[in-house]
């Protein structure tokens, strides 16, 4: 288990970033009726905010508290593409080609098995 300093941070972030996400969604959908573009915003957003965490600490208490918190709430997407970076960044292309393809296509496929189970 963490230490609970690093739970606290890590819930007041989540807290943050989901209510900047539901701005942020709320406000393109407004301006963009009929296309995620509230979606794509907090995604390309998180993950550029993930680049910038990942390359300004190593902070273990920051990287819990603006990674997994704030960015996390904000984007799940962002987590995705850290990590996706690290793995290239370490020199496993392979791996990381992988995980783009396992997230989205396996999460497409998530996404549609969960829909034809409620609605048949």
């Amino acid at each position: 288990m963490p230490p609970l300093r690093e739970v606290l941070l890590v819930a007041l972030g989540g807290g943050v970033g989901s209510v900047l996400r539901f701005v942020a969604a709320s406000a393109m959908t407004r301006l963009y009726p009929g296309f995620p573009a509230g979606t794509l915003l907090v995604n390309v957003v998180g993950c550029f905010c993930m680049g910038m965490l990942a390359g300004w600490t190593s902070d273990r208490s920051l990287r819990a508290a603006l990674g997994v918190g704030l960015l996390g709430g904000f984007t799940t997407f962002s987590a995705f593409g850290g990590d996706t970076l690290a793995l290239a960044q370490g020199g496993a292309l392979k791996l990381a080609a992988l995980n783009v393809l396992a997230n989205v296509g396996l999460g497409l496929l998530a996404v549609w098995a969960g829909r034809a189970i409620v609605v048949g």
